[in-house]
């Protein structure tokens, strides 16, 4: 984030998407605003001030490096996309080394045994009776790793599937972007985050429909060997993932707003956050407009005895709308809606694909302001620029 303000000045602050200003511009409002609804809670350990506009910086940074993201796409996609790909490709061997090191496969330092150790036991899942570990890179958990790997991977498939750029060169060997996409690939799904998966199948169903009729003209054993490579991953993915949203969806059901006990139980503690946020906003009727300010609902759920101060909602919609208020949602859907727009014209219906296996991946993280999602929207924003390559048949 530092680095990313530094370019921003040596840049001369590039500010090409005017509607993520108008969402900047107003955080700081609603953060002010929220101040005259509640005091910062006395468990903040920092000052009050910083507390209540902290959230508010921390989407300004994200912004400026998304506007700096969209400068350097611009100017130097390739550059970029190397970079990309090596960053996914580090990403993911990291993990792998850790997943094993935690099997003993490979050798590891007592540090590395350590932290395996801590990792394994804060994100694991289980699967016929065996707890396995998620893959997390140098990420905290596995959900944002999966998040990052799955930002990637969106990008290189759409890089797969345009043409060259305006010189008639591509900007990049289409080979490495297939072995991006192969490596974001397994990264998004061995972090085994259900949004995540979602968002492979929401994304996947899309891109094979896309490519579907593109593709009627390959011989009988080219196109029966991509429909069982395709299918196996679909029903793979989807065998694990909705077995475990519908027990969660279950769990979600059965949580009353009052109910104790809900902390970390994925699935009841993000319901029990969506109703006592609107019974939040119902507290103040003008929060519904102007919204409690950005990352101030833990001063609020705090009152509980369950949480901590800095809780937070872990719900993007529902984080815009409590915090943000009506007015700052439509501001934000505005600005999404645009990306949304050119990435649909651009890629059709594979771009419907990109944008809802965006809005999966990041719908339920511990905080929407997320590096690499916001660097997938620079990507989709620059769609169909000047300069940038065009659509061509799927191969």
């Amino acid at each position: 984030m530092v680095f990313g303000f530094l370019c921003f000045v040596l840049l001369k602050l590039p500010v090409r998407d005017k509607r993520s200003l108008w969402v900047v511009l107003y955080a700081f409002l609603a953060a002010s605003i929220g101040c005259l609804y509640i005091s910062v809670s006395p468990e903040r350990v920092k000052p009050s001030l910083y507390t209540a506009y902290l959230e508010s910086i921390r989407l300004c940074l994200e912004m400026i490096w998304y506007w700096v993201s969209i400068e350097f796409i611009y100017k130097a996609r390739g550059f970029v996309l190397r970079w990309v790909i090596i960053s996914v490709i580090a990403q993911l061997l990291v993990a792998i080394y850790i997943f094993l090191a935690f099997f003993d496969v490979v050798p590891a330092p007592d540090f590395i045994t350590l932290y395996t150790r801590y990792f394994a036991m804060a994100q694991s899942v289980t699967l016929g009776g065996v707890s396995i570990p998620r893959m997390g890179g140098t990420f905290v958990e596995g959900p944002p790793f999966g998040l990052f790997m799955f930002s990637c991977f969106v990008i290189f498939m759409a890089c797969l599937a345009q043409s060259t750029g305006a010189k008639g060169q591509s900007d990049i060997d289409r080979k490495w972007v297939k072995w991006g996409a192969g490596f974001g690939l397994i990264g998004a799904i061995g972090s085994l985050s259900d949004q995540v998966l979602l968002a492979l199948l929401a994304f996947g169903l899309c891109w094979y429909l896309s490519v579907h009729r593109r593709t009627a003209q390959a011989t009988g054993l080219a196109q029966a060997a991509r429909i069982v490579i395709i299918s196996s991953v679909f029903i793979g993915v989807a065998t694990y993932v909705i077995p475990k949203v519908t027990v969660k969806a279950k769990q979600a059901a059965a949580t009353s707003r009052d109910e104790l006990g809900t902390m970390g139980d994925a699935g009841a503690e993000r319901v029990y956050h969506l109703r006592y946020g609107l019974q939040v906003l119902g507290e103040n009727p003008l929060a519904i407009v102007t919204g409690i300010g950005p990352g101030r609902y833990g001063d609020y759920v705090v009152r509980t005895g369950q949480y901590k101060a800095d809780t937070p909602i872990q719900n993007m919609p529902l984080a815009w709308l409590v915090e943000y208020g009506l007015l700052g949602t439509i501001l934000i859907l505005y600005w999404l809606g645009n990306i949304a727009k050119k990435t649909t014209r651009i890629y059709r219906f594979m771009g419907i694909g990109i944008c809802v296996g965006l809005f999966f991946a990041n719908i339920t993280q511990g905080g929407w302001l997320a590096e690499s999602w916001f660097f997938a929207l620079a990507f989709f924003y620059c769609a169909g620029g000047k300069g940038m390559p065009t659509l061509a048949l799927f191969a």
